[in-house]
């Protein structure tokens, strides 16, 4: 069986229609938004008009190959129809963390 350590992700603006591809390493539950301050702050004014769909689980390298491969493939960071500002490439993923500030990331993002 395959782990299901990780999931890549869809947020769709119902109001502008723009979307994020993003990748989190946990549980679909945890709360986790994701990591873009620019689409955060939408959120965070209006959730309602967000939804997420889940468009797959695996380990957390395949999952962030896959994620590098959606936004690569449309070049989401040059696409005015997204919130992303990189195709995935920068290394900003937790690299190094403690455990602690992991948390204390995650409690802000939420």
């Amino acid at each position: 069986m395959a782990s299901k350590e990780a999931f890549v992700y869809v947020w769709t603006d119902k109001i502008t229609n723009m979307l994020y591809v993003g990748v989190h390493k946990g549980n679909e539950n945890d709360g986790y938004i994701c990591s873009s301050k620019y689409m955060l702050k939408q959120y965070k004014q209006r959730s309602e008009t967000f939804s997420r769909q889940i468009v797959a689980h695996g380990t957390w390298d395949d999952m962030r190959s896959f994620e590098i491969k959606i936004l690569t493939s449309i070049d989401a960071r040059r696409d005015e129809k997204f919130y992303n500002r990189t195709n995935g490439h920068k290394q900003y993923y937790n690299k190094g963390h403690l455990p602690e500030t992991i948390s204390k990331i995650a409690t802000a993002n939420r």
